[in-house]
Protein backbone atom coordinates (compact mmCIF):
# COMPACT_ATOMS: atom_id res chain seq x y z
CA UNK A 1 0.00 0.00 0.00
CA UNK A 2 2.94 2.60 1.12
CA UNK A 3 4.97 1.51 -1.81
CA UNK A 4 1.49 2.12 -4.45
CA UNK A 5 1.24 5.63 -2.67
CA UNK A 6 4.61 6.19 -2.91
CA UNK A 7 4.80 5.40 -6.63
CA UNK A 8 1.89 7.35 -7.33
CA UNK A 9 3.18 10.69 -5.97
CA UNK A 10 6.59 10.00 -7.92
CA UNK A 11 4.46 10.15 -10.99
CA UNK A 12 2.17 12.80 -10.33
CA UNK A 13 5.76 15.05 -9.72
CA UNK A 14 7.34 13.61 -12.53
CA UNK A 15 4.79 13.89 -15.12
CA UNK A 16 2.65 16.34 -13.79
CA UNK A 17 2.48 19.94 -15.61
CA UNK A 18 4.93 22.71 -14.08
CA UNK A 19 2.58 25.34 -11.94
CA UNK A 20 1.71 29.14 -13.56
CA UNK A 21 3.98 31.41 -11.62
CA UNK A 22 2.71 34.47 -10.19
CA UNK A 23 1.56 37.67 -11.37
CA UNK A 24 2.75 40.53 -9.47
CA UNK A 25 1.84 43.43 -11.67
CA UNK A 26 0.42 44.51 -14.71
CA UNK A 27 1.10 47.40 -17.15
CA UNK A 28 0.57 48.69 -21.17
CA UNK A 29 3.60 50.43 -23.02
CA UNK A 30 1.33 53.45 -22.95
CA UNK A 31 2.31 53.84 -19.47
CA UNK A 32 5.67 51.98 -19.21
CA UNK A 33 6.70 54.03 -22.48
CA UNK A 34 9.48 52.74 -24.29
CA UNK A 35 10.49 49.22 -23.18
CA UNK A 36 14.03 49.17 -22.67
CA UNK A 37 15.78 47.00 -19.96
CA UNK A 38 16.47 50.03 -18.01
CA UNK A 39 13.09 51.15 -17.80
CA UNK A 40 11.42 47.57 -17.38
CA UNK A 41 14.04 47.29 -14.22
CA UNK A 42 12.80 50.47 -12.44
CA UNK A 43 8.88 49.71 -12.58
CA UNK A 44 9.49 46.06 -11.43
CA UNK A 45 11.37 47.63 -8.68
CA UNK A 46 8.52 50.00 -7.63
CA UNK A 47 6.55 47.23 -7.59
CA UNK A 48 8.64 45.54 -5.11
CA UNK A 49 8.92 48.26 -3.30
CA UNK A 50 12.22 49.48 -4.12
CA UNK A 51 13.67 45.93 -3.44
CA UNK A 52 17.05 46.24 -6.31
CA UNK A 53 17.30 43.84 -9.12
CA UNK A 54 19.66 43.22 -11.36
CA UNK A 55 18.60 41.97 -15.58
CA UNK A 56 20.33 38.95 -16.05
CA UNK A 57 18.73 37.69 -19.07
CA UNK A 58 17.08 39.29 -21.91
CA UNK A 59 15.30 36.69 -24.12
CA UNK A 60 13.60 37.83 -27.44
CA UNK A 61 10.83 35.97 -28.25
CA UNK A 62 9.62 35.71 -31.78
CA UNK A 63 6.57 34.08 -32.85
CA UNK A 64 5.95 32.46 -29.61
CA UNK A 65 2.48 31.36 -28.43
CA UNK A 66 0.13 33.11 -25.97
CA UNK A 67 1.25 30.27 -23.53
CA UNK A 68 4.66 28.93 -23.01
CA UNK A 69 6.88 27.22 -20.52
CA UNK A 70 10.42 28.04 -20.95
CA UNK A 71 13.75 27.27 -19.00
CA UNK A 72 15.82 29.91 -19.69
CA UNK A 73 18.74 28.07 -17.88
CA UNK A 74 19.82 30.60 -15.48
CA UNK A 75 18.47 31.57 -11.96
CA UNK A 76 16.01 33.87 -11.81
CA UNK A 77 13.50 35.70 -9.11
CA UNK A 78 11.40 38.02 -11.49
CA UNK A 79 10.95 38.32 -15.36
CA UNK A 80 8.74 40.43 -16.80
CA UNK A 81 7.07 39.55 -20.07
CA UNK A 82 5.73 41.90 -22.92
CA UNK A 83 3.03 40.39 -25.03
CA UNK A 84 1.25 43.45 -27.33
CA UNK A 85 1.49 46.57 -25.86
CA UNK A 86 1.20 44.87 -22.34
CA UNK A 87 3.77 43.69 -19.98
CA UNK A 88 3.05 41.39 -17.11
CA UNK A 89 5.73 40.79 -14.29
CA UNK A 90 6.01 37.65 -12.14
CA UNK A 91 7.68 35.98 -9.08
CA UNK A 92 9.27 32.67 -9.48
CA UNK A 93 6.45 31.28 -6.96
CA UNK A 94 7.64 27.36 -7.10
CA UNK A 95 11.16 28.44 -7.19
CA UNK A 96 11.70 26.06 -10.41
CA UNK A 97 13.55 28.64 -12.64
CA UNK A 98 10.53 27.82 -15.03
CA UNK A 99 8.52 30.51 -16.83
CA UNK A 100 4.99 29.25 -17.31
CA UNK A 101 3.00 31.81 -18.77
CA UNK A 102 -0.50 32.07 -20.26
CA UNK A 103 -2.79 32.15 -22.26
CA UNK A 104 -2.28 36.01 -23.06
CA UNK A 105 -3.92 37.42 -25.43
CA UNK A 106 -1.08 38.02 -27.66
CA UNK A 107 1.83 36.10 -28.36
CA UNK A 108 4.95 36.60 -26.47
CA UNK A 109 7.39 38.91 -27.65
CA UNK A 110 9.79 39.84 -24.95
CA UNK A 111 10.72 38.50 -21.52
CA UNK A 112 13.33 39.94 -19.30
CA UNK A 113 14.70 37.98 -15.97
CA UNK A 114 15.96 39.47 -13.53
CA UNK A 115 17.30 38.14 -10.07
CA UNK A 116 17.82 39.86 -6.66
CA UNK A 117 21.34 40.55 -5.90
CA UNK A 118 23.42 38.18 -3.73
CA UNK A 119 24.29 39.90 -0.27
CA UNK A 120 28.07 37.79 -0.32
CA UNK A 121 28.19 39.63 -3.75
CA UNK A 122 27.70 43.21 -2.07
CA UNK A 123 30.12 42.15 0.51
CA UNK A 124 32.78 41.06 -1.00
CA UNK A 125 32.40 44.79 -3.63
CA UNK A 126 32.43 46.25 -0.34
CA UNK A 127 35.49 44.67 0.95
CA UNK A 128 37.15 45.17 -2.25
CA UNK A 129 36.22 49.02 -1.96
CA UNK A 130 37.81 49.18 1.68
CA UNK A 131 41.07 47.60 0.23
CA UNK A 132 41.61 49.59 -2.73
CA UNK A 133 41.15 52.99 -0.52
CA UNK A 134 44.67 52.65 1.40
CA UNK A 135 46.16 52.91 -2.46
CA UNK A 136 43.87 55.82 -3.52
CA UNK A 137 45.11 58.31 -0.16
CA UNK A 138 48.80 57.19 -1.18
CA UNK A 139 48.82 58.53 -4.60
CA UNK A 140 46.85 61.57 -3.82
CA UNK A 141 49.56 62.27 -1.31
CA UNK A 142 51.80 62.08 -3.62
CA UNK A 143 49.97 63.67 -6.41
Amino acid sequence: MRLAIGAALLMAMVAGPASADTIIGTTTQTILGNSNPSTVEAWLESLLGGQDVRLVKDYTASGEPNSLTLNPNISWDYAVVKFGQNFNAYSDSPNDNLIVVGPLSNGVSNIRFFAVPEPSALLLLGAGLVAASPFVRSRRRRG
